[in-house]
């Protein structure tokens, strides 16, 4: 009975990740596009700034994306660890 309850939840946890991997992969490809855009037209110091700036950050985008995509993979295949209970923290 409890196995009915828990599974649910987890396709649900499993969904709400890949959905955040989606939109992380939405602002990797929006930031690519921004950084080729300001690489083209880099003609002094503040364009060459913004464009190691999307560049970086468009980087970690793609960590969290690939950490999104472990995290649902994981609660999908039922693999994922279990939470922990709120609480005092073992020492």
């Amino acid at each position: 009975m409890r196995d009915e309850v828990v599974a649910p939840r987890r396709v649900a946890r499993a969904l709400i990740t890949f959905v955040g991997a989606v939109l992380a992969a939405a602002a990797w490809a929006g930031l690519v596009v921004l950084a080729v855009h300001w690489g083209r037209d880099a003609d002094d110091a503040t364009a060459w700034a913004l464009t190691v700036a999307a560049g970086t950050v468009a980087v970690a985008c793609m960590l969290v994306l690939f950490a999104l995509l472990s995290r649902s993979w994981a609660l999908w295949h039922g693999t994922a660890p279990p939470r922990r209970p709120p609480g005092r923290r073992r020492r």
